[in-house]
C-alpha cells in the first residue's frame, strides 16, 4: 500500500579506522567501554561535502550484537583545517562504532559507507562478537537510523574468520541442545535412533521448561524429526504454564500470518484482545496495524478508523493509508479527507518522546517532513475530487516546497492537473517541465504538461521538440549514471520451478540478458512494481535475446499452500512474465544466495552470466522503464564491457 515507507533493517560500515585515510582518525585506536574518544576530522581531504561548514556535530551509533544501537553525539571544535570532537563510551553493549558527520543538512558519511571501529577490551583487543557483528553487517548492505554501509562478502568473511580466530568454540561449551542437533544430523535415517533421541529431548524439556529459548528450540527440532505430535503436545504444555511467553506470542503471530482470510484473520486478532494481558506491547502493536490493513482490504474503513483511534501512540503514517485506501478510489470521500486531516496534524505537531532512541534528532524532522508531505497529497487529491480545487492547489503547493524530490511521479502529475483545473497554465506549464527535468515524468504529467503548454501560447511543434530534447536528455543522464554502477560480478547459478512445475535453470539462459526479480505477494513495494514490470515484458516479449524472471521468495506460506497463492496473485492481476519459486527453505533460498537484504530487488544479469546492475525497491513507473530500457540498451551492446572498472 501507497505511503508506507519501508525502512530497511540495520548495517554497517567499512573496518575501523583501519586504512581510512586522514579523513577520519581516532584516538585511542582500540577503544573501550568507558573510554574518552577523541575524533579529528579533516573535511577537505575527503568528500568535501563539509569543507566550507560553520559547525559541524559527530554522530556514534554504538551497534550491539543485536542489531539494536545507541546514539552518541557531539560538537566539534575548529581548529585551523581540521575539527576536533569528543565522547565517553558509556554502552556496555557497544560491538562496533559507526561515524558520520553534519552540518545543517548536510552530512558525510564517507560516500554511504560510514567510518567504523570494533570496540575493545583491557587488553587491546576486540571483544567478542565484535567481528562477529561487523560481519554479519557487512554480509547485508544497507542504512539503520542513518549510518549507511556497503555490503561487502569478502570483508563479510574476513570479520567472521577473525571471529573464529579469537574467540574459537570450545568443547567445554558445546550445549546438549549442539549436542542433540548434531546426533539428529548423525542419524537422520536411523528412525530407531530418533525414537531415542525423542525420548531424550522429553526429558531435556522438563529439565529446562523455565528457560524459554531452550523450549522453543527442543520443540524446533522435533519438528525436523518428524515427531509434530510430540512437538504439539510439549507445544500445548508450555503454552499453558506460561501463556504471556514469547513461545505462545510467536504461535499467535504464526496463526494471524497463515491466514490468509481477511475476516478470519481479523476474528483471530479480536479473540487476542480479550485476553490483553496475555500480550506484549509489541504484539498488540502489530495486531493493530494488521487489523487496520484486513479492515482496509475489506473496505470496512470506519472500523480501521476505530481501530487507529484507539491505538497508544497515534500515527500520522496510519490516518493518511486509511485515507489514501479510499481518495484512490473516490470512496468515501468526505471522511477520507478528514482522516487526511488528522494525519496531517499529528505529523505537523510530533511528540518528541516517540523519536526513536537510536535516530538522529535531523534525521527524524527529515523522515516527519517527507512524511507530511505524503499526507498533504493524499488531502490535496480527496479535495480535488470533492470540488475544493483551490484549497487542493493549496495543499499541493506545500508538499511541492516540503519534499518535491521525495514525492511520487504520480504526485507531480495529480499537481498538474490541479493547477490546470484552476486555469493556472503559466504556473503548470513551468512545473511540469520541472518535473520531467527532475525525472518525474509520467503519461499523465505529459498530456498535463501539454494541456498547460498549448493554453500558455505553444504550439503542438514547439512541444514534442520539447519533449524529445527532455528524453534524449534523460536517457544520457541514466546511461551516465549506469556505467558508474556496473558490477561484473558472477551470477549465482540455481535451478527452479515455475508454477507449474517446470525447471528453468539461469545456466541454460546464457548469452541472453536475464532479469531476476525477487519479489513477495506480502511486500508493498513489490506489488507496486509489477504493473510495469509487465509493462517491460510486454515491450519486450518478441526480443529473444531478453528474459524476464519473477523469482518468489520470503512467502509465509509453504508448499501447496504457497503455489495456490502465489498463483491466485499472478491470475487475478493478468501477469505474464515467468514466474520462479524460491526454496521455501530460507538458509538454501537463491535469494540468499544472491545477498538480498530487502525486496523487491532485481538483477539484470549480462550475456556472460554476470550481474552488471542491481536496484533495490521500486523507484516509480517512469524511472523503472526508462532505467530497464537504457540497461538492456547496453547490455545488448557490447560497449558497455570498456566501462567495467578493472
Amino acid at each position: 500500500m501507497k505511503r508506507i515507507l519501508m525502512i530497511v533493517i540495520l548495517l554497517l560500515s567499512a573496518t575501523a579506522a583501519r586504512g581510512q585515510g586522514s579523513v577520519f582518525t581516532i584516538k585511542p585506536d582500540k577503544p573501550k567501554t568507558g573510554d574518552v574518544i577523541e575524533i579529528t576530522y579533516n573535511p577537505s581531504a575527503g568528500a568535501d561535502v563539509l569543507k566550507d561548514a560553520k559547525e559541524i556535530t559527530l554522530y556514534a551509533s554504538q551497534i550491539h550484537e543485536n542489531g539494536t544501537s545507541e546514539l552518541a553525539e557531539a560538537k566539534m571544535n575548529k581548529e585551523g583545517n581540521i575539527w576536533k570532537g569528543s565522547f565517553t563510551l558509556k554502552d556496555i553493549l557497544a560491538k562496533v562504532i559507526l561515524f558520520r558527520f553534519d552540518s545543517g543538512d548536510l552530512t558525510d558519511d564517507n560516500y554511504g559507507n560510514c567510518w567504523s571501529v570494533l570496540v575493545c577490551g583491557d587488553k587491546g583487543i576486540p571483544v567478542e562478537k565484535a567481528h562477529y557483528t561487523l560481519g554479519m553487517l557487512y554480509s547485508y548492505g544497507g542504512a539503520s537510523a542513518g549510518f549507511p554501509v556497503k555490503a561487502d562478502k569478502e570483508k563479510s568473511k574476513f570479520e567472521i574468520d577473525e571471529e573464529g580466530k579469537l574467540y574459537p568454540p570450545k568443547a567445554q561449551e558445546i550445549s546438549p541442545l549442539q549436542q542433540f542437533y548434531a546426533e539428529y544430523n548423525a542419524n537422520s535415517g536411523n528412525q530407531e535412533a530418533l525414537n531415542k533421541l525423542a525420548l531424550q529431548l522429553v526429558n531435556y524439556y522438563s529439565q529446562k521448561k523455565k528457560d524459554e529459548r531452550e523450549v522453543l528450540n527442543t520443540i524446533t527440532l522435533l519438528r525436523l524429526m518428524k515427531k509434530s505430535s510430540l512437538a504439539d503436545s510439549l507445544a500445548a504444555d508450555y503454552k499453558k504454564s506460561y501463556p504471556s511467553g514469547k513461545f505462545a506470542e510467536e504461535e499467535r503471530m504464526n496463526k494471524v500470518y497463515a491466514e490468509s482470510d481477511k475476516q478470519k484473520r481479523i476474528d483471530l486478532i479480536l479473540g487476542y484482545f480479550k485476553n490483553p494481558e496475555a500480550l506484549s506491547q509489541e504484539e498488540k502493536d502489530n495486531y493493530n496495524y494488521m487489523l487496520v490493513q484486513a479492515y482496509i482490504e475489506l473496505k470496512k474503513y470506519d472500523d480501521a478508523y476505530d481501530a487507529i483511534s484507539k491505538m497508544k501512540v497515534q500515527d500520522g503514517s496510519m490516518y493518511n493509508s486509511l485515507a489514501w485506501a479510499c481518495i484512490e478510489k473516490g470512496e468515501e470521500l468526505e471522511k477520507a479527507v478528514a482522516w487526511a486531516k488528522k494525519g496531517i496534524d499529528l505529523f505537523r505537531n510530533p511528540n518528541p518522546a516517540d523519536k526513536p532512541a537510536n535516530m538522529i534528532m535531523k534525521d527524524w524532522k527529515n523522515n516527519l517532513r517527507v512524511s507530511l508531505a505524503y499526507a498533504l497529497d493524499t488531502y490535496a487529491y480527496g479535495l480535488y475530487q470533492l470540488g475544493r480545487t483551490a484549497e487542493a492547489e493549496k495543499s499541493y503547493d506545500e508538499a511541492y516546497r516540503l519534499a518535491a524530490a521525495q514525492l511520487s511521479e504520480d504526485f507531480h502529475a495529480r499537481y498538474i492537473e490541479c493547477l490546470n483545473k484552476n486555469k493556472e497554465y503559466d504556473k503548470a506549464a513551468s512545473l511540469a517541465a520541472e518535473f520531467i527535468a527532475m525525472g518525474k515524468t509520467t503519461d499523465k504529467l505529459i498530456a498535463e504538461y501539454k494541456t498547460a503548454f498549448l493554453n500558455n501560447g505553444g504550439t503542438d511543434a514547439q512541444f514534442e521538440k520539447k519533449i524529445s530534447a527532455f528524453k534524449e536528455d534523460d536517457m544520457k543522464k541514466i546511461k551516465t549514471k549506469l556505467a558508474g554502477e556496473l558490477l561484473n560480478l558472477p551470477a549465482p547459478q540455481f535451478t527452479l520451478k515455475d508454477l507449474d512445475g517446470k525447471e528453468i535453470s539461469l545456466a541454460s539462459l546464457k548469452g541472453k540478458v536475464v532479469v531476476v526479480d525477487f519479489w513477495a505477494t506480502w511486500c508493498g513495494p513489490c506489488k507496486s512494481s509489477f504493473p510495469v514490470l509487465q509493462k517491460v515484458y510486454e515491450k519486450y516479449a518478441g526480443n529473444k535475446d531478453i528474459v524476464i524472471l519473477a523469482v518468489n521468495t520470503w512467502e509465509n506460506e509453504k508448499g501447496d499452500e504457497r503455489i495456490k497463492n502465489v498463483r491466485k496473485f499472478i491470475d487475478e492481476n493478468k501477469y505474464t512474465f515467468k514466474v520462479l519459486l524460491d526454496s521455501d527453505e530460507r538458509d538454501n533460498a537463491v535469494v540468499t544466495q544472491f545477498g538480498v537484504s530487502g525486496i523487491p530487488t532485481k538483477f539484470i544479469i549480462d550475456r556472460d552470466g554476470k550481474i552488471q546492475f542491481k536496484t533495490v525497491g521500486f523507484m516509480g513507473e517512469k524511472a523503472m522503464m526508462d532505467e530497464m530500457d537504457a540497461q538492456f540498451e547496453m547490455l545488448l551492446n557490447d560497449d558497455y564491457k570498456a566501462l567495467i572498472k578493472k
